[in-house]
């Protein structure tokens, strides 16, 4: 699929970044290639300012690009605790441990 942004930009998308963009789609699961674990996919649905976002990992990893502020280190803050140890407190999501910003 290729994705088309303006000025005539384009940018030929693979199956995790189609599934990633139309997640209401008809995306089969990413199937795992290793007997040992690594994630596959992870998603936020209605936090911060996620309304409904699945983010596909290659081969265990995720590339998250943009520019300051876009909000990539909230995503990393906010998944990882979960997958670590399931607490979500407002202590476990904030990246920069600022009391200030809870």
């Amino acid at each position: 699929m290729t994705a088309e942004f303006g000025l005539g930009a384009t940018l030929d998308l693979g199956p995790a970044e189609v599934c990633a963009a139309h997640p209401s789609s008809s995306c089969a699961l990413p199937a795992p290639v290793k007997e040992r674990w690594h994630p596959l996919r992870g998603g936020l649905l209605n936090l911060y300012r996620y309304d409904d976002e699945v983010f596909a990992f290659e081969h265990g990893r995720l590339l998250l690009r943009g520019n300051n502020g876009t909000g990539k280190s909230r995503v990393l803050a906010l998944q990882l605790p979960f997958l670590l140890d399931g607490e979500i407190g407002p202590h476990r999501v904030e990246p920069d441990g600022d009391p200030a910003k809870r």
